[in-house]
């Protein structure tokens, strides 16, 4: 306010976590990026069944519903026996995967068996249908099948008109296939629709890095 820029203050309160917001000087957009819970809100995300579930997996990096699981592991052989055990935030692909693992590790001494089972189960139920293009589409992009992807996209952002987190993804999908001219203006379109969020933030960065280092290279 002394500096005469006290317009520019604003905060907002996370409808997940409760936290405050700081969004002093950034334009205002459709959707807010949380940097303390990673979630996003706006637009109509809050009807979203189970919103704050959603964020940027820990394994693959792609924006889906991510969820807390137990990796564990137990073995004995004779007198020798031990397990180790920890915990992963990870989308349902990565469940998935996490879950056949496990399964097919444990099933030798049966005791690990139960929590892959449980762990699958986790990450088939409960999603709301409505993002079900989404999981479809981070799968084809998952397997650089970019234009099968955008079409289970387009499907998600037809209900949730410019999600960011679905833009990255696409950014994602199509830089990962060598396609950097859409890549880029898939992660422009997560930046208009959410200026703070901080994953296409931080590909944005991996970018120009890798633009500097070629053009010195």
């Amino acid at each position: 306010e002394e500096a005469g820029e006290g317009h520019l203050f604003r905060v907002v309160t996370c409808p997940h976590c409760e936290a405050t917001v700081d969004l002093s000087g950034i334009e205002k957009a459709p959707y807010i990026y949380c940097r303390y819970c990673e979630s996003l809100f706006g637009d109509g995300v809050e009807s979203l069944e189970g919103a704050a579930d959603y964020r940027t997996c820990d394994d693959c990096g792609y924006h889906d519903r991510v969820r807390g699981y137990g990796e564990f592991y137990f073995y004995f052989l004779l007198v020798i026996y031990g397990f180790s055990h920890k915990r992963r935030h990870l989308c349902d692909a990565c469940a998935k995967s996490l879950a056949n693992k496990l399964l097919l590790i444990n099933s030798i001494f049966v005791l690990g068996v139960p929590n892959a089972i449980y762990c699958m189960i986790r990450s088939r139920s409960g999603k709301d249908q409505r993002m079900k293009g989404l999981a479809l589409g981070n799968q084809m992009a998952r397997g650089k099948k970019m234009d099968k992807a955008e079409v289970h996209y387009r499907k998600s952002l037809d209900i949730f008109r410019n999600h960011p987190g679905i833009h990255f993804n696409r950014a994602m999908g199509y830089l990962s296939a060598s396609r950097g001219q859409e890549g880029v203006e898939a992660l422009i379109d997560a930046l208009k629709a959410c200026p703070n969020y901080l994953p296409a933030q931080r590909l944005q960065l991996e970018l120009a890095r890798a633009v500097e280092r070629s053009q010195t290279g």
